[in-house]
Formats: C-alpha cells, sequence, structure tokens
C-alpha cells in the first residue's frame, strides 16, 4: 500500500491538485490518466534514472 501525503490547502489551487492527481495516478498504475494528462513533448525526468520520452 502506498500513502502519499500532501500538505492541506484551501482548495484554490488547481495545480497543487492536478500534481496530487498525477502521482496518485503514477503510484496506482493508471497510465491512462497519465497519458490524457501529458502533452506530446513530455520529458519524465527520473532522479538515477534515464529521462522517459513520450
Amino acid at each position: 500500500m502506498t500513502k502519499i501525503t500532501t500538505i492541506a490547502s484551501c482548495g484554490n489551487s488547481p495545480k497543487q491538485e492536478f500534481l496530487r492527481d498525477i502521482n496518485i495516478a503514477f503510484a496506482q498504475g493508471h497510465s491512462k490518466i497519465l497519458i490524457e494528462s501529458a502533452t506530446d513533448d513530455i520529458v519524465w525526468e527520473i532522479v538515477g534514472d534515464k529521462p522517459l520520452k513520450a
């Protein structure tokens, strides 16, 4: 089980909510959400690994 902890906000931060949702989708392996949320030129840089490109 993965636990994701976020800082409580006033609910007025769409970017923060988007990043939270993307991280949850990634942790749970929901690739469809990740693909739908990214542009064709995305580069995902993971520390200690090679960059992932679309």
